[in-house]
């Protein structure tokens, strides 16, 4: 009985990534809930790709859908178009371009405070320079969250979202865009 559920549960699953046209698939992919782990896939010569920090990786067809062989262990590979995921295994994907860490690159700042937050990206990592009435006062390596970042400001841990095109703080403080990344 548990093999039976186990097997309706993945069939409904596999219903809502029913188009599994991987031709068009290229580009940079994260891992849904962490925003770090990357797999970036390419088209050539009538195949598709996929590149990890283990290798690259060709695309297979079989009956049993499209996957991938990565030492000697099969990942099932798919798309689901209209939630823009990728199902690679267990593990979901989303385009890089729509990870929260490239919502909120850019400059933001709120005019009440005076405060300004340079949001950069270098080496897959993030950072935040504050400045306070001109005045560079840090920098910040935050914690990725589900709905954002947090880190220490101060003596308060401050977490921050993205809401309607403004950065919104644990504290009600909300900071409009400059200029984006």
């Amino acid at each position: 009985m548990n093999k039976f559920l186990s097997v309706l549960f993945l069939f409904l699953v596999l219903i809502g990534y029913a188009n599994n046209d991987l031709s068009s698939l290229s580009g940079n992919w994260i891992d849904k809930e962490t925003g770090f782990v990357k797999i970036n896939f390419t088209n050539s010569e009538n195949k598709i790709w996929m590149e990890t920090s283990e290798g690259k990786f060709k695309i297979n067809r079989s009956m049993k859908g499209d996957f991938v062989n990565i030492n000697n262990k099969e990942y099932l590979i798919v798309l689901n178009s209209e939630q823009k995921e990728l199902l690679v295994g267990s593990k979901t994907y989303i385009p890089e371009n729509l990870g929260i860490k490239k919502q909120f690159l850019g400059i933001w700042k709120n005019n009440d405070k005076n405060i300004l937050f340079e949001i950069s990206e270098v080496n897959g990592g993030i950072y935040w320079d504050i400045f306070e009435e001109e005045n560079k006062v840090n920098r910040f390596y935050p914690k990725l969250t589900k709905e954002g970042f947090t880190f220490t400001y101060g003596e308060e841990q401050l977490f921050f979202t993205i809401k309607n095109n403004y950065i919104l703080d644990s504290k009600g403080v909300k900071y409009y865009i400059e200029s984006k990344s």
